[in-house]
């Protein structure tokens, strides 16, 4: 099997490690908003496509029960080392088929990595099996990217990360679909990564594809689910209003749930969050 940029999971993590902690930080100011009781100690907290899992090893340090799966046997095989058997190999819509007995009082997955569930299908199964997993009152935070369709051009992001004597570059293109997004749904994404460790240079080059949704065809597959949309922030959890154009943070709870009003919560600024997401 060729090296891509989901399969040599040590790259991956010292690329995206650098901002493992205020993603979590993000995502404590989420849940003491609208799911207070997710961090009580001891509170299990579960993260599809997980990746390397880096978010579930600081939120282990914190004191979460933590529990998450991915696709690719490369992340699981790294994530294991810390986490063990607590992260196991499943896909979005048969998560629920490995560990029938999940239950966690919030769910997360960040950074446009549910947009490696490239149908409508895969999608609602998913949010079925999310919903049966959640606790009372458990939510799932959602972080997406929006198209507008015929608005959209070619954009490339740069990210950078070291450890250990090992520098990761990636220089990432996102090619937008073309047309008004009815039949043309994916965004292509072009990933160049360079591995310098001492004097050694390398180079991977890796093509994979994210689904896209306008605002509007987000809402309409959520409202075929089990779940509801009851709240959205940015990318640093303050309150926000859905832009239909870039990075949102949409936080779903099951329709049937009674849930406590949300704690109030101060606007801070946010910068601009493309992200390429993580293997399914």
């Amino acid at each position: 099997m060729p090296i891509t940029f989901y399969t040599d999971a040590r790259v991956y993590d010292i690329l995206h490690g650098t901002d493992t902690a205020d993603e979590v930080n993000a995502l404590e100011a989420i849940a003491k908003r609208f799911c207070p009781h997710a961090l009580k100690p001891g509170s299990t907290w579960l993260e599809p496509a997980c990746g390397t899992a880096r978010h579930l090893r600081l939120l282990a340090k914190r004191q979460k029960s933590v529990l998450g799966f991915d696709a690719e046997p490369a992340m699981i095989r790294f994530a294991r080392q810390s986490l063990g058997p607590r992260v196991f190999r499943a896909r979005f819509d048969n998560f629920l088929t490995k560990r029938p007995k999940t239950k966690a009082d919030l769910a997360f997955v960040l950074i446009n990595t549910i947009r490696h569930a490239h149908t409508d299908r895969e999608m609602l199964s998913h949010f079925r099996q999310i919903a049966r997993s959640l606790n009372p009152n458990g939510i799932y935070i959602v972080g997406l990217s929006l198209s507008l369709y015929g608005f959209e051009s070619p954009t490339e992001d740069v990210w950078t990360g070291s450890r250990d004597g090992t520098r990761v570059t990636q220089v990432v293109q996102y090619i937008p679909p073309e047309g008004n997004g009815s039949k043309d749904r994916d965004e292509h994404v072009h990933s160049h990564l360079t591995i310098t460790s001492g004097k050694n240079t390398r180079h991977t080059d890796s093509t994979y594809t994210l689904r896209t949704y306008s605002l509007d065809q987000w809402r309409k597959l959520i409202a075929k689910s089990p779940l509801e949309i009851i709240g959205v922030t940015d990318q640093d959890g303050a309150p926000d209003k859905p832009s239909p154009l870039g990075y949102n943070v949409f936080i779903l709870a099951p329709r049937a749930a009674k849930r406590p009003t949300p704690n109030p919560a101060k606007r801070r600024r946010s910068k601009r969050q493309k992200g390429a997401g993580k293997a399914p």
